[in-house]
């Protein structure tokens, strides 16, 4: 996601991972003055970054899995695919099945000062009904 502001000092991108068609444009944390805020920014725009993930089943054979992944990245490269997502006006940013699950990993393994602060900022208290 990308986020203008009235000059081009304040484009940043919300994601974990810069983006290719945009290499000035900085991710919000590395506007983090210190490594607890990054490593916090880090954290919220992971998931932002993997958008909607697929997942197979636990156990599942490893040739299986080789397959489904070649299948789905061909399938998001496939020129016309591309054509018609670039004529929607639609971003495509496939991940790397590896790079995906590191970044699933780093949500999963985050530091509970992490969560902690997560928790402060994105769980709103729910008013109490009169």
């Amino acid at each position: 996601m990308l986020q203008k502001g009235l000059d081009k000092e304040r484009e940043v991108i919300k994601d974990a991972l810069r983006n290719k068609d945009l290499p000035n444009v900085k991710n919000v944390w590395e506007f983090a003055k210190n490594d607890k805020d990054r490593e916090f920014l880090k954290f919220l725009a992971a998931g932002s970054t993997l958008g909607r993930i697929y997942l197979a089943p636990p156990g599942i054979p490893k040739a299986a899995a080789k397959a489904l992944r070649k299948g789905f990245w061909d399938a998001l490269h496939d020129p016309e695919y591309v054509a018609e997502t670039k004529k929607r006006g639609m971003g495509l940013g496939p991940m790397p099945h590896d790079k995906a699950y590191a970044l699933a990993m780093s949500i999963m393994n985050a530091k509970p000062a992490v969560l902690k602060r997560a928790q402060k900022y994105l769980l709103r208290k729910r008013k109490k009904k009169k």
